[in-house]
């Protein structure tokens, strides 16, 4: 419901759905392309994967919807981790600050990219047609939720 819903937000109510439906998904050509021309039998393959290619775009942006929905699902059942991580973090700056410990630039710097990182190329591997594993959705929260912890645990002192 959540991917189908997205997917109604994102391509029907904006028009694309309907406009690509209307003007790009055509029915496959009969064998006469013109008045007394046939279409030769080693282009009518090609024809058909062509004009195919719309309705294959539209199945790939609800794919990429059902993936996004799917993470989301992820993201709300590992809320209460995620909560305490992020708890966890402000506590241990907290700790920091008070005895005056070295809070690495580095390590924030390299856990904030890493973030960026994960979060780039899951959208890159939500927009491909390969499968996806049931493990990667907890694996990639999990780690973006580890790696926020060190985000928070390493705010300079000045911040």
């Amino acid at each position: 419901q959540n991917a189908d819903s997205l997917f109604r937000v994102v391509m029907v109510e904006t028009g694309i759905d309907p406009a690509i439906k209307k003007w790009m998904i055509k029915s496959p050509p009969n064998r006469e392309i013109s008045p007394g021309m046939q279409m030769p039998a080693h282009l009518a393959g090609w024809a058909n994967w062509f004009l195919n290619y719309w309705s294959g775009l539209l199945f790939n942006v609800r794919l990429f919807c059902l993936r996004l929905a799917h993470s989301g699902l992820w993201a709300l059942y590992l809320m209460p981790f995620l909560a305490a991580i992020i708890f966890d973090g402000i506590m241990t700056r907290n700790a920091k600050l008070e005895s005056f410990k070295y809070t690495s630039p580095t390590l924030y710097n390299v856990s904030w990219h890493m973030i960026i990182l994960i979060s780039c190329s899951s959208i890159v591997y939500f927009s491909l047609s390969f499968p996806i594993s049931v493990f990667y959705y907890p694996l990639m929260l999990t780690v973006t939720g580890v790696l926020m912890w060190l985000v928070i645990a390493n705010i300079q002192h000045s911040a």
